[in-house]
């Protein structure tokens, strides 16, 4: 990432500046300061305040002298030290002879070395309640809000905190009272059915079946008396007929009303034996299934009274959730959800009129007693941090450090902006000694101690130099000569490094060598291993 002509280091994830101008800026202005002079002279020898340089009239002995040879002598050599100073020859020649004095160096030391790793996160509570939106949807893109208590105001319990707008379940809840009313008188002509469908069997089997039993036995008693008085008949018909008293046509006649009283007693049995083997079964059955089939409606209209009557409270719990009150004292917070770098804008926006869907958190009441950092830390350093290390927190405006840990290192990226492949992890650093006067949403800086080194080679961040993404350092070698060196990095800190190779102990460098670029023996190809393959 470019900044006035400077790149942030992707090697270190610290400011190790490029500034490529710097060659040039200092012949600018020791070119644009030395016409200054030039000009400045000029005014005050045409002001007559240099009068060495005035033309002198003398019409004595010595005659007629005339300063002005001297003068333009004094223009020309400034011009012509002006001319030089613009080309890189008068550079070199102005500033190499002065150089040696102004250079800052730095010796390289060994010692101990905390590798620290600096970021920037928000504070928030990690024990706090979520007030979320218990209000179902129903295919719906969410409910507005129509009113929110303030941010930062402190609560009681059963505070109303969040009014939704409940308008559409009201005319829903007119509705189905009307639907649970209809329910219910489906359920009393079911269950009126099924009383009327088992009187019917009763009234059958006690009555009507009854009833006709009896009449067949009675048809029966009357078809015997009626065949015993046939054949009482027939036998005094035979004796008539032996006396001569009865011709065989009456005898015929009479035979025949016995063989019809034995039919009807016939008929009449079997119509008995038809009614209790067949119609009574049949009845029986019918009857039976009409009662069944009235008590299936009965459970049916009752279970359809059962779900009116569930939708209908759940219309007024609907209602009910459309007011939300604090379950408990607290501060209220807004669960206000930015969006990732390069997406523009919040996705929400906790306000009047905001949409909110089911689960979604609108406030939080935290905890002030259980606080820690959200952080995003780059990719580069990623690596060095794990769940464990310790921290030192510092919340911006608030006076105090505080003692962290961290508690959790993400496995997987934050989505990133579409214009840049730089990608960040989220790390939760949990404080364990929290500032009564730290409030969610505040900035807080981080510093995670990754490793501590006993034995380090240390340098100074700005002794280093980055070009073509590799590190750079000016060294003193034999005879004052500046060697360029490649250093490769074990940790940084927020300003030294631990060098893993290419300095050494007591070697001397040049601080801010950004400055001195003209020092530098860069080479033209750098394999990305050679230097590694030097390291111990």
């Amino acid at each position: 990432m470019a900044t006035n002509g400077c790149r942030i280091s992707t090697i270190t994830g610290v400011n190790i500046p490029q500034c490529r101008g710097l060659i040039v800026l200092p012949r600018i202005l020791i070119t644009f300061y030395l016409l200054g002079l030039l000009k400045l002279f000029l005014v005050l020898f045409q002001a007559g305040h240099i009068p060495m340089l005035q033309p002198i009239h003398d019409r004595g002995a010595m005659g007629h002298r005339n300063g002005w040879p001297g003068a333009m002598l004094c223009v020309l050599g400034l011009s012509a030290l002006v001319g030089g100073c613009s080309t890189g020859e008068g550079i070199a020649f102005w500033d190499k002879g002065t150089r040696q004095g102004r250079i800052e160096t730095v010796e390289v030391a060994r010692g101990e070395f905390d590798h620290v790793i600096l970021d920037q996160g928000q504070v928030e509570s990690s024990a706090g309640i979520n007030i979320e939106c218990k209000v179902k949807m129903q295919g719906r893109g969410g409910i507005p809000i129509l009113w929110v208590v303030e941010e930062g105001k402190e609560v009681r319990r059963g505070e109303k905190l969040v009014e939704l707008d409940a308008s559409l379940f009201e005319d829903q809840l007119k509705q189905q009272i009307q639907n649970v009313a209809l329910a219910q008188a489906n359920v009393i002509q079911a269950e009126a059915n099924v009383e009327t469908a088992r009187i019917a069997l009763e009234q059958y089997l006690q009555g009507e079946y009854v009833i006709a039993r009896k009449d067949l036995l009675s048809q029966i008693a009357i078809a015997e008396q009626q065949l015993r008085n046939s054949d009482v008949a027939l036998i005094n018909a035979k004796r008539l007929e032996g006396r001569g008293l009865m011709t065989p046509l009456q005898i015929e006649a009479v035979e025949f009303d016995r063989r019809a009283a034995l039919d009807q007693l016939e008929k009449a049995r079997t119509d008995l034996r038809v009614l209790d083997e067949l119609i009574s079964q049949r009845n029986r059955v019918q009857l039976q299934s009409n009662i069944d089939a009235a008590k299936a409606q009965l459970e049916s209209a009752q279970l359809r009274l059962r779900e009116e009557e569930q939708e209908l409270e759940n219309i007024r719990e609907q209602i009910a959730n459309c007011e939300i009150v604090a379950p408990a004292d607290g501060i209220v917070v807004y669960n206000n959800v930015q969006s990732g770098p390069g997406r523009g804008g919040s996705e929400f926006v906790v306000e009047e009129g905001a949409l909110v869907r089911e689960r979604q958190v609108i406030l939080k009441l935290p905890d002030l007693n259980k606080m820690r950092v959200r952080a995003q830390v780059n990719e580069s350093r990623i690596r060095f941090l794990e769940p464990g290390m310790n921290a030192i927190v510092q919340v911006e405006g608030v006076e105090g450090e505080m003692i962290g840990k961290v508690t959790r290192v993400a496995r997987y990226s934050l989505p990133g902006a579409w214009y840049s492949s730089v990608r960040e992890y989220e790390v939760w650093v949990e404080i364990l000694n929290p500032l009564p006067a730290i409030r969610s949403g505040m900035t807080a800086e981080i510093r995670i101690f990754a490793a501590h080194l006993d034995d380090a080679t240390v340098v100074p961040l700005n002794a280093m130099y980055e070009y073509r993404d590799h590190l750079y350092c000016l060294r003193r070698g034999d005879g004052n000569r500046w060697e360029t060196v490649e250093v490769l990095l074990r940790a940084t800190d927020l300003d030294s490094a631990a060098i893993e190779a290419g300095v050494s102990p007591g070697d001397v460098l040049v601080l801010n060598p950004g400055k001195h670029l003209d020092l530098f023996n860069f080479p033209d190809e750098l394999p990305a291993d050679a230097l590694a393959a030097k390291a111990p």
